[in-house]
């Protein structure tokens, strides 16, 4: 369904405990419902973040500069880099620019882009306003977002320090991307669409029970002394004491709590 998916493994070598880890699918055909011999599936990942320098805020990362085929910015996960696939690219870029939305809206997917940003907004996506984004053409067309990494997620950095910013708002302090030119326009003009799937995604797949579910369903998998077993071996991971499911159902709360009180919705 265009998202990363695995399971938790236990690694063992030369019979040597050596922690757990994850064992995840790559960006491939297959998690994309693509077939790598039509020269016309293609699926790119941005690479860049501004990180709040104004200095690095006109890049094609941020829809706001053309961009020329350098894999510096969108590396080519899936079939060939051209001219024709840069062309299609700019074409969002270019309707952008020349706030043409009737253009914006034949070569992007509306709903996957609204989707994309209010999945970034309630899980403190901070790595994925930019960099991490996935975009996928199955016509050379038309582009649908997709989320990819997700390390920095639920008010953790990427190294595992605790944030504390489940009041931010996107896509100030700490999101590490501030010019999107993407996100201003699906805010700016899709403002009453954005609500209006918030609300019904947040009385369904990202209400708060669901979102814990699926942490608790994962947890269960090998259960919580495996965890703790795992910050035994790693003890200078960071924030192993206070990183704990009950810390993660806090932060969930109080990040739906806020997002609600913002958009004015009652769940």
């Amino acid at each position: 369904n265009g998202a990363i998916d695995g399971f938790p493994v236990r690694v063992y070598v030369n019979g040597t405990y050596k922690g757990l880890y994850n064992w995840t699918i790559p960006k491939c055909d297959w998690m994309v419902g693509m077939n790598s011999a039509n020269t016309n599936h293609v699926l790119l990942s941005a690479e860049f973040n501004d990180n709040g320098d104004v200095t690095y805020q006109n890049n094609p990362c941020n829809f706001n500069t053309i961009w020329d085929g350098s894999e510096d910015y969108f590396s080519v996960e899936i079939g060939k880099n051209s001219d024709k696939l840069a062309t299609s690219i700019n074409n969002i870029i270019i309707s952008l620019k020349y706030n043409d939305q009737p253009v914006f809206e034949r070569v992007l997917d509306i709903q996957s882009a609204i989707d994309y940003f209010i999945f970034q907004e309630i899980i403190l996506g901070t790595d994925g306003l930019a960099k991490n984004m996935l975009l996928a053409t199955y016509d050379m067309n038309k582009w649908y977002l997709s989320a990819y990494d997700m390390d920095s997620t639920f008010d953790l950095d990427w190294n595992g320090q605790i944030l504390g910013y489940y009041d931010s708002d996107m896509p100030g302090a700490p999101y590490n991307n501030k010019f999107s030119a993407l996100l201003s326009y699906i805010r700016n003009n899709y403002h009453d669409a954005y609500v209006e799937r918030y609300t019904e995604l947040r009385k369904s797949v990202l209400s708060y029970s669901s979102i814990i579910e699926e942490f608790e369903k994962y947890i269960s998998i090998f259960g919580e002394d495996v965890y703790i077993q795992d910050t035994a071996i790693y003890p200078d991971i960071p924030s192993v004491v206070d990183n704990t499911l009950p810390s993660l159902r806090n932060f969930v709360r109080d990040r739906l709590e806020y997002l609600d009180n913002k958009y004015g919705v009652v769940i």
